[in-house]
């Protein structure tokens, strides 16, 4: 067994992941007969217990659960046979009133084993927990119990307690301290949780979800980088690969605020966001920015159909057209079984200093999104020469619908067609035309792989995998609007010099504005250093300052 563990952090990351185990739990099957089509082993990303639960831990606020209570599920909260987490030891506790969030009709649907389940909208998906379709073992679930969450009145969290007469913060220092925000609240954050449990936080978390693994595959990470979870992510990463996880795979998706009128970000925040990108970085095997494209780069057809502004909900299953297809890969039975360290060595070439990715995902009727436009956004200092994107690999991905069975004609004990069942022979063959069509179609329009070794990428480096009879899965927590039954789904995966580019604007912004810090030329030094392993050939790019 090769298995896979998932590591959440933030609310827009469960948002993420509720997705993403959705569509898992849609593969499932549910008998002998039914395996032999079956195209995802389940044991890869879910643990037998009282059920199937992901091999996950799920980190956020204080009320980010929503009404996701400790012990829900098969997990009920009068099963003895599971150990409290916190012991109460004596005195008067601290009571701090919070108003109860209601269970969503969703979920009271599937908790009631109705066949129809109730429409998804923007207002009734506030919570990632009122849509999700798995249960997580309360284990899994990890709270920050000083910091408390609302997804309307403060998304991005505020210490526990605070109330809700506090001033408006007047600076973006006095707003950190407001809100879980900025890279040095995050490091204070887990330092605070390693002193609390004397340093064996994660032997009480993360070391027992490990150990029932036997051949783990690698670990998937996802966090919000534009907030304090970048600097705790990075923290908690870097003591998993000293003390248990060195050698495996780490692949680090890092979701950015970056909204669709591309907002410009502080001084500060900028700060932050450069922090905890390069913490990341150096911490993962493979590291894939999230973001959304500006307006005029967002498919107008989308934006009629599924309405602007985008919910949190509804921008990460997007974010799901490329984390999805990329990360089952690893679970998939048999020989089509993609493991983290391939996909790694595919994308890097044995080059582990570069690893950034960017992400692109288009479909049969939705032009190609690019949500790694945070790698290509307007540079943070002005450049002397702008270049066009080399590509050092690029790896695609083409997932194919099933064709209709009801258009496949019955067929009579001789075998022979028969006409009367209303459908003909060749509206099913047809269909499978299209559909190989749309295959075809979607790479030579997006994958150029001509055009790609014209301009030097080694085809050792191209690879193209296409997924027959494998629809990407819309349970029905997933968006309408998006992707349609019929539509299949190019996904791709690629290095550039693109990332060379950002990583010394980093570097120059940097050096401009960072006067006071004790790390500054250290942080100077690893964005340079980084920035190197992008350069195509014998370039020499003289756009880094000095002082």
């Amino acid at each position: 067994m090769h298995e896979v563990i998932h590591l959440s952090l933030s609310p827009i990351s469960n948002h993420l992941n509720s997705h993403f185990y959705n569509a898992q739990e849609s593969y499932f099957v549910y008998s002998d007969s039914e395996v032999a089509d079956s195209k995802v082993d389940p044991t890869v990303r879910f643990q037998q217990g009282i059920g199937y639960t992901p091999r996950a831990l799920v980190w956020d606020f204080q009320g980010g659960f929503g009404a996701l209570k400790q012990y829900s599920g098969a997990y009920s909260d009068n099963n003895s046979s599971i150990p409290s987490r916190d012991i109460w030891e004596g005195g008067e506790p601290d009571r701090i009133a919070r108003k109860q969030v209601t269970t969503s009709e969703y979920q009271k649907s599937l908790d009631s084993g109705n066949l129809t389940d109730p429409k998804l909208n923007k207002t009734n998906t506030l919570y990632w927990s009122d849509y999700i379709r798995v249960d997580y073992h309360p284990k899994s679930k990890l709270v920050l119990k000083d910091w408390e969450y609302d997804p309307i009145r403060y998304p991005k969290g505020r210490p526990r307690g605070s109330g809700e007469s506090d001033p408006t913060p007047s600076s973006p220092t006095s707003a950190s301290t407001a809100s879980f925000n900025g890279y040095d609240i995050g490091i204070s954050q887990w330092n605070q949780i390693q002193a609390e449990n004397d340093k064996e936080y994660l032997d009480r978390s993360f070391r027992p979800i490990l150990e029932q693994c036997d051949s783990l595959d690698g670990l998937v990470i996802s966090t919000d980088v534009d907030s304090a979870w970048g600097g705790f992510t990075e923290c908690m990463l870097s003591d998993i690969i000293d003390d248990y996880c060195p050698k495996v795979p780490r692949f680090v998706w890092g979701l950015y605020d970056q909204d669709l009128n591309g907002k410009k970000l502080s001084i500060y925040d900028t700060m932050s966001r450069i922090k905890s990108t390069a913490g990341l970085i150096e911490n993962s095997t493979l590291f894939v920015p999230l973001s959304l494209p500006k307006l005029d780069q967002f498919p107008a057809e989308l934006s009629k159909q599924i309405g602007l502004p985008l919910t949190t909900w509804q921008k990460t299953a997007l974010y799901n057209m490329v984390y999805e297809p990329m990360s089952v890969l690893s679970s998939l039975r048999g020989n089509s079984r993609v493991s983290m360290s391939t996909l790694a060595n595919s994308l890097t070439n044995g080059a582990e200093e570069r690893k950034v990715v960017t992400a692109v995902s288009a479909t049969s009727s939705l032009p190609l999104i690019d949500f790694s436009t945070v790698l290509t956004m307007p540079s943070l200092t002005p450049r002397k020469k702008v270049r066009a994107a080399r590509y050092f690999s690029k790896y695609a991905v083409v997932r194919l619908p099933k064709p209709t069975p009801s258009l496949k004609p019955a067929v009579n004990n001789y075998g022979i067609v028969d006409l009367k069942s209303g459908a003909s022979p060749w509206d099913f063959v047809d269909q499978v035309a299209k559909i190989d069509s749309n295959r075809t179609d979607l790479l030579e329009k997006y994958f150029d792989k001509q055009q790609l070794l014209d301009q030097g990428t080694l085809e050792r480096n191209l690879s193209e995998l296409k997924q027959e009879d494998f629809q990407f899965a819309q349970p029905s927590s997933f968006p309408s609007g998006i992707i349609t039954g019929t539509d299949s789904l190019y996904s791709s995966f690629s290095i550039t010099t693109e990332a060379g580019s950002t990583l010394t604007d980093m570097a120059n912004f940097v050096s401009r504005f960072d006067r006071g810090s004790d790390e500054r030329e250290q942080l100077k030094d690893t964005l340079s250093t980084m920035s190197e392993g992008y350069s195509w050939g014998y370039e020499f790019d003289s756009d880094t300052s000095d002082d």
